[in-house]
């Protein structure tokens, strides 16, 4: 109850909530091991004088190569490929036709950290890219656009937007219906941000090629889920950020958020 810095993650509090702060009284950091803060009531932080920091672009390098990684897997079938090897099952190697990347156009929803990261490192392999950026600030080799253009424009659709009120099933059965057919839809957004029902409607009936999520932490999903009736739907368990890398700066950014807390002059503030 005496403690003045609480180091934490997502992964600990479903929220931190006002309750918690009251029991706290002599709190006067929050240093959260995440980039997002929808978990923390930072109102109330904001009301206490509790200073918030995150860890902004601490795992972004990371989870844009996760996402290059599930877009390869989708487009050239490595997935499910490997599955029927593995399941020893008799197979031609025809039976997993996919198509180049090279030359198509790339979308994403969400030009913050991560989907700028995806965006340069697709830029040399896509033949246009457009994006939404909700600050309209340009984006060196992006076309900034609006979502319907987005997605009805797009080969393969990336979906990196934060987890707020705003997002909250941003695409659902109108939006995915304007994608192109056969187009791959490729999500490291929280899980709420997609429809589950729209999406899976889509891949049962062909309008849509592939679909490719990462799952919430540290919620985890049945054997029998509908996501894996699919051979075309890949799932990841919120592992984009878990590299060597990744983990070193999630330690040193913790440690500099205290420091200069300490010193007076705090970083990466959120509220």
């Amino acid at each position: 109850p005496d403690c003045e810095i609480l180091i934490s993650t997502p992964s600990a509090f479903e929220q931190i909530s006002e309750d918690h702060m009251n029991a706290l009284p002599n709190l006067k950091l929050i240093s959260t091991t995440s980039v997002g803060v929808s978990w923390i009531d930072l109102e109330a932080a904001r009301r206490r004088g509790i200073t918030v920091s995150n860890q902004r672009g601490v795992n972004a390098q990371s989870v844009a190569e996760h996402c290059m990684g599930m877009m390869f897997s989708l487009s050239q079938r490595i997935t499910e490929a490997d599955r029927k090897v593995r399941a020893g099952g008799e197979f031609v190697s025809d039976d997993f036709e996919g198509f180049e990347l090279a030359g198509k156009t790339l979308g994403v929803i969400g030009l913050g950290d991560i989907g700028s990261k995806v965006a340069k490192m697709s830029s040399t392999i896509f033949e246009h890219i457009v994006g939404i950026n909700k600050s309209r600030n340009p984006v060196e080799g992006v076309e900034i656009s609006d979502l319907v253009s987005v997605l009805s424009h797009s080969d393969v659709v990336v979906v990196a937007v934060p987890a707020n009120d705003d997002t909250e099933q941003m695409l659902s059965t109108e939006e995915i219906k304007r994608m192109k057919p056969g187009s791959l839809l490729v999500s490291i957004s929280r899980e709420h941000v997609i429809d589950k029902e729209a999406v899976l409607k889509a891949i049962e009936s062909g309008h849509l090629g592939g679909f490719a999520l990462e799952l919430d932490k540290p919620v985890s999903i049945p054997a029998d889920d509908p996501y894996f009736q699919y051979d075309n739907v890949v799932v990841t368990p919120h592992s984009a950020a878990e590299t060597a890398e990744s983990t070193s700066r999630y330690q040193s950014m913790t440690v500099e958020n205290i420091q200069a807390f300490l010193s007076g002059e705090p970083i990466r503030v959120v509220n």
